[in-house]
């Protein structure tokens, strides 16, 4: 997969991030069926990105994502139950439900963590960007940054290759963030907890994070990713306080400052 069509997939998950945040079962049918429609076509939009295509959809599109290895089984049935999910709304008779509110959530979540986790492997390769990525070091690991929602829709009179420009320009300082981490970087308990993060293994995670913060009190990034994995629950209070040891064990780490704002704006 290459970066553009990452950085394409990306975008178009961006896009419904804020219809992900208004998600509510007590809300009007209408307004909720909408959002849920809106979120479909961003995961629909992204997966073609994955795929470089613009003809398949539905069944057809999740299973081409799925034997390219694009997406696991977890979450190829997740996106499945979402997809049913669309075709039910789409009747204006339809009342949606908690458990289909839940299903959206759910499938935009897995396919979000399935872009992280392939976005991590290829910060894994110091050939793609050969011009300001230096030899790895003895001991050195990439520690992949968890995924922060968009603030917001950007204006329509935007042009797209804009927000490819504003992509790049964010990849680079993710990856010069990474890189000037240097040798200090993560523990084996935080790649343990990265790992299982991106499985859904959450109470591993949980654990391999929290032991990471014990062997490493001066690193942001395991209360980076406990506030996001309590933010994805709904603990903001948690989160909030994970981000506050996060910046007192590194006050200008810039993937904590983002993952406040991110936290904020919930």
């Amino acid at each position: 997969m290459s970066t553009t069509e990452q950085r394409e997939a990306r975008a178009a998950l961006d896009a419904a991030r804020p219809a992900v945040a208004r998600l509510d079962a007590s809300r009007g049918s209408e307004d909720l069926a909408a959002d849920l429609i809106e979120m479909w076509g961003a995961v629909e939009s992204a997966l073609r990105s994955l795929v470089g295509t613009t003809i398949l959809t539905g069944q057809a599109l999740i299973r081409e994502s799925r034997q390219r290895q694009l997406i696991s089984f977890e979450s190829a049935n997740s996106i499945a139950e979402f997809q049913a999910v669309n075709d039910r709304v789409h009747d204006t008779s339809y009342r949606p439900t908690d458990a289909d509110v839940n299903s959206a959530r759910d499938a935009f979540l897995k396919l979000d963590a399935a872009l992280l986790s392939t976005a991590t492997s290829e910060f894994g390769r110091p050939a793609p960007v050969p011009s300001f990525t230096p030899p790895p070091k003895s001991g050195a690991s990439s520690t992949p940054e968890p995924a922060v929602p968009a603030l917001g829709r950007p204006p329509r009179r935007v042009p797209l290759w804009a927000y490819g420009a504003l992509a790049g320009v964010v990849t680079v300082a993710i990856i010069v963030a990474l890189v000037t981490r240097g040798s200090g970087g993560g523990s084996s308990s935080l790649q343990t907890g990265v790992d299982a993060y991106t499985r859904g293994q959450r109470e591993v995670a949980v654990n391999a994070f929290n032991k990471a913060v014990k062997e490493n009190p001066h690193d942001a990034i395991p209360h980076v990713y406990l506030a996001r994995m309590a933010r994805e629950v709904g603990n903001l209070t948690l989160a909030s306080q994970e981000l506050q040891l996060a910046l007192e064990a590194e006050p200008a780490n810039a993937i904590a400052l983002r993952e406040m704002g991110a936290n904020l704006l919930t």
